[in-house]
């Protein structure tokens, strides 16, 4: 908790530096190094960092992604049809290369002696992990990048990541105080029903109430829809 503290401290006036202050290129830059990380991470707890290759071609793929969506949003503002026909064409460009790299290392690696013992060997089934990790995620994250070019982008930004803070403290606090009953053990031994049920407790409520703190400060507006109004 400490070194949460700490990082935090450290870290957040730079993130809402580059939230309030700064233009989007640099939300995009900081989003494609959080993708970059979080391709890397997701081919090490899979157990496929072991092949060099195919961990810098998902990499660089993850870190290109959101400088993809940031070029269509540019390109936005002189044309929209223009700016979706861009993204369409940078990402499947992305896609396709990387499918490409990733199919060929898979052939080459496949039932050979060296990449077996070593490791490295790619299989088939492995490549969809890869392709996770390295253009739909990005792609996800990267509609932050959207959300910031929109009027009161930087408060749309904002919303989820307050959600998330809440539902983590939530789950973190509420677990201490009264967790008993263990979930999923072998995953992550310390998460409790009890923190679970709190964390979205906790971020419900106070993302809600964050929501019309912006609406009545007039400072962005929300829709609440029923769920029979959706059918």
């Amino acid at each position: 908790m400490k070194t949460r503290i700490i990082v935090s401290a450290v870290l957040l006036p730079i993130f809402f530096a580059i939230l309030f202050i700064l233009p989007p290129i640099f939300l995009s830059t900081v989003i494609s190094v959080i993708a970059a990380i979080a391709a890397y991470e997701l081919l090490h707890a899979t157990k496929m960092t072991g092949n060099k290759r195919v961990l810098v071609y998902t990499i660089v793929a993850a870190a290109l992604v959101p400088s993809a969506v940031y070029l269509s949003t540019i390109a936005n503002q002189i044309n929209a049809s223009y700016s979706t026909m861009l993204l369409i064409t940078l990402l499947f460009s992305i896609f396709f290369i990387l499918i490409c790299l990733l199919v060929i290392e898979a052939i080459l690696t496949y039932k050979n002696k060296k990449a077996i013992e070593k490791g490295t060997q790619l299989k088939f089934r492995k490549i969809p992990i890869a392709l996770a990790a390295g253009i739909v995620i990005p792609w996800m994250l990267s509609a932050l990048i959207e959300l910031k070019t929109m009027p009161y982008g930087h408060l749309l930004v904002l919303l989820p990541i307050v959600s998330t803070f809440l539902t983590d403290s939530g789950a973190y606090f509420t677990g201490v105080a009264i967790g008993k009953r263990k979930v999923l053990p072998n995953i992550s031994p310390n998460k409790t029903l009890e923190g679970f049920v709190g964390g979205i407790i906790i971020g419900t409520s106070g993302t809600t109430r964050f929501a019309l703190l912006l609406e009545t400060t007039g400072h962005s507006s929300f829709a609440y829809v029923s769920s029979s109004a959706l059918v």
